[in-house]
């Protein structure tokens, strides 16, 4: 009868390995030999995981074995007498690293015998150099944006984030897709604009599009096509890759601290560095008093060295050291899920359905359902397009109604035609998502019907700017910075329609492509454009004719993007207009000088740096004092008094 081991408790290595060497048929040398040196490297023990027993699969009923059903199966996957089929296949990770753990051998048992938990590992070759460089930037990070305004250092930041992503990424040897790298330019470009433009809600949108290109960046830095996404795959790709950019640097942080401890060299250098210390405290002692004594500067710095007056920053301290961690704890998951990707899957591509963000629908609809929504959706807008060609465009309307009634009649459609032509746009592309098409023939007709509802679509969008022009006309007409951005969307969301019937009928899927540069060319638009000092241009023009208050409170609020503007229109205007513009400069120059941090080199800003310049050239000719200036309600009363401001100053 074959002797059977004693069952291994896998939370016992010391049984693990008794147990193995008792085995009667385990004489062969070799098997010592590996015995031995499993011993002497404990960590790659198998049993240095956590084992899970899982009860084995019940034999089949032709089997003739004799061993018995109850011995856990652990003990015939490491007897030497075992059937060849029952040893464990070698396990390969996603990445091929040196780790020892790595390595064929240590792989995973049968499957439905044992499960075991493995620990995360660092995917990096080099963990450590990864780690150091994420500590650089982050210091980087601190030193450009912490305590200062947002200026220069957001290019500069970027910049050394694309030369650490692509030098530490050819150092690791992981790939790079060049057909990605066009995503550096508007990349570069909307980083240029932080520092040139000071305008709150562009700034805004420039940070928003700075962080979508970098997480998209990281995403196809190595793998994919981003021309095949849809629309759903942007917004969920960036999701999935800022949670990466989180989860990713727990087991490379973890592996660079298994680094460093690793060994007693540290404890024992830490013992005669702690002897050099005592007997430094009595040297320094001396040579501190000698050089107190000689030089009273150095005695005053001394004083307040040892009152600890250092540690009233303390809490500021703490908050860099946090700040700089969290810049690199971002940065170390972006370059590792940036190099690691493309091994998943091991072609280092992703299906287009498999990308995050990807909905496939659960029942299609017939090519009956969807053309007859496009047939009536298209008669609507048919009668509605007629009356615009009749009433709008040919003038009807403004020869058939007074002045205030035809005002508010094209004041009270603009909006309404803008959310009308955003929903279509949802409207054809979605159908088209959930359409099924059984025959060539329908899915021409389709695109046919959705090619004339694109074209109704533009004449809607042709009135909205119609109603705009119009609207502009009034006598008391506020232009403001939003009316620019709406410009200019309209334009791109005609361009994008357009895209989007071309693409129909050649290229169904490149529409999101499209779609996605029509939205960096919509604020790459309004970048160029400067709305605040344009708004403020016109709306002085105005205030000049119409003495709105309004209007030039308005101006009071907009960035200093306005300045040159406003400077331009000082020598223009007169009475009550220009008194107005030299408080509004005198309040800009005030401000500047009582708060200098923008003169730092980080926080250098094209805009700020011009508009302080004129200033100054402003004071130096006195046509504006440097002062304290009026607040606006003392400025209105002196203009309900006399209808002048004499003296801006408070």
């Amino acid at each position: 009868m074959q002797n059977i081991p004693e069952p291994i408790n896998p939370n016992n290595s010391d049984q693990t390995l008794n147990g193995l060497h008792d085995t009667p048929d385990n004489t062969s040398k070799s098997k010592l030999d590996r015995l031995n040196n499993l011993q002497s490297q404990p960590e790659n023990l198998p049993v240095s995981y956590n084992w899970e027993l899982v009860p084995p699969p019940p034999p089949p009923p032709s089997s003739t074995s004799t061993t018995p059903a109850s011995v856990p199966a652990v003990a015939a996957f490491f007897s030497p007498t075992a059937p060849a089929k029952q040893q464990p296949p070698a396990y390969q990770p996603p990445w091929a690293g040196p780790d020892p753990m790595h390595q064929p051998g240590y792989g995973f048992p049968p499957s439905g015998t044992i499960a075991p938990k493995l620990p995360r590992v660092s995917p990096l070759k080099s963990s450590v150099r990864t780690v150091a460089v994420a500590l650089v930037l982050g210091g980087a990070a601190d030193f450009l944006f912490y305590g200062k305004s947002l200026g220069i250092s957001g290019l500069i930041f970027v910049v050394l984030l694309l030369v650490g992503l692509f030098t530490a990424g050819r150092l690791e040897k992981a790939p790079y897709a060049l057909r990605h790298i066009w995503l550096i330019l508007p990349l570069l470009f909307f980083a240029t604009m932080l520092f040139v433009r000071a305008n709150v809600l562009l700034t805004t949108l420039n940070v928003i599009a700075v962080m979508a290109l970098l997480l998209l960046i990281v995403f196809f830095y190595a793998a994919d096509k981003i021309e095949n996404l849809g629309l759903f795959n942007y917004p969920a790709i960036m999701f999935v890759t800022f949670m990466e950019t989180i989860t990713q640097p727990a087991p490379v942080v973890s592996t660079v601290n298994k680094q460093l401890v690793k060994g007693k060299k540290p404890m024992r250098m830490a013992a005669p560095v702690l002897r050099g210390l005592l007997l430094a405290i009595p040297v320094l002692a001396v040579f501190v008093y000698l050089l107190s004594s000689a030089d009273s500067v150095f005695a005053r710095y001394t004083n307040d060295f040892l009152r600890l007056e250092f540690l009233k920053d303390l809490p500021d301290i703490i908050w860099q050291i946090g700040f700089i961690l969290a810049v690199a704890w971002l940065v170390i998951g972006g370059f590792t899920y940036a190099w690691t990707r493309y091994h998943k899957p091991s072609n280092g591509q992703i299906k287009p359905e498999n990308l995050p963000g990807t909905i496939v629908p659960l029942n299609k609809l017939g090519f009956v359902e969807v053309s007859t929504v496009l047939i009536l959706v298209n008669l609507l807008f048919m009668g509605f397009a007629w009356i615009q060609f009749t009433y709008l465009f040919f003038g009807e309307a403004a020869s058939g109604m007074s002045g205030d009634v035809y005002k508010e009649y094209v004041r009270r459609g603009f909006i309404e035609l803008l959310v009308a032509s955003m929903l279509t746009l949802a409207l054809i592309i979605g159908l088209r998502w959930a359409a099924h098409f059984g025959k060539k023939t329908q899915k021409q007709l389709f695109n046919g019907l959705s090619n004339l509802m694109i074209g109704l679509v533009i004449v809607m969008l042709v009135s909205a700017w119609q109603r705009m022009v119009v609207w502009e006309n009034v006598e008391f007409y506020l232009n403001t910075e939003l009316r620019m951005y709406v410009r200019s969307f309209i334009i791109w969301l005609g361009l994008a329609f357009a895209w989007l019937g071309l693409t129909m009928w050649v290229a169904p899927n490149r529409f999101a492509i499209g779609a996605f540069i029509a939205i960096l060319g919509f604020l790459g638009t309004v970048n160029l454009m400067n709305p605040d000092n344009e708004v403020t241009a016109d709306n002085l023009a105005r205030y000049k004719v119409h003495q709105g208050y309004i209007t030039f409170n308005y101006l009071t609020n907009l960035s200093d993007d306005a300045v040159p503007a406003l400077v331009a229109s000082l020598n223009k205007t007169d009475g009550v207009v220009q008194d107005l513009v030299r408080r509004e400069l005198v309040r800009r120059l005030w401000n500047m000088e009582s708060d200098t941090r923008w003169k730092q080199l980080p926080a250098f800003h094209v805009s700020r740096q011009e508009a302080y310049d004129q200033l100054k050239t402003l004071q130096k000719i006195n046509q504006i004092p440097l002062c304290r200036p009026i607040d606006t309600y003392e400025a209105s009363r002196r203009e309900n008094n006399t209808g002048r401001i004499s003296n801006p100053c408070a």
